[in-house]
């Protein structure tokens, strides 16, 4: 019972938007200021916020979120684009490094040579 109380208290309580006190809202807010609020709010455009945050409110607009988060998976998708155009053009070089390291003598003798 002392459990089920003290769990109900920390539900009940209004969550803190201090984005300095706050690891979360902090990077949230240095993405997108006005993705977060000063005061809780009720969500309104999110169907998942309003059934999570109905009761004490969130520091976020979930509107505001929702494209910072799509924002930031486009930013990590570019990324990894980029990555992966870069190991298509490593790849024919990969090849002649193979060649050359089967090769090994050879290329030493020539190098001597030269």
């Amino acid at each position: 019972m002392t459990v089920a109380l003290l769990v109900a208290c920390i539900c009940a309580q209004t969550p803190s938007c201090d984005a300095t006190s706050n690891k979360f809202l902090k990077w949230i807010k240095s993405i997108d200021a006005n993705a977060v609020v000063d005061k809780p709010s009720t969500p309104t455009s999110f169907a998942n916020c309003n059934d999570v945050w109905k009761v004490s409110g969130t520091c976020c607009k979930t509107a505001e979120l929702k494209l910072t988060f799509i924002d930031k998976m486009n930013v990590i998708k570019t990324g990894w684009t980029k990555f992966i155009d870069g190991l298509v053009k490593v790849k024919p070089l990969s090849e002649r490094l193979q060649i050359i390291s089967a090769n090994r003598d050879q290329v030493k003798a020539a190098l001597v040579i030269a």
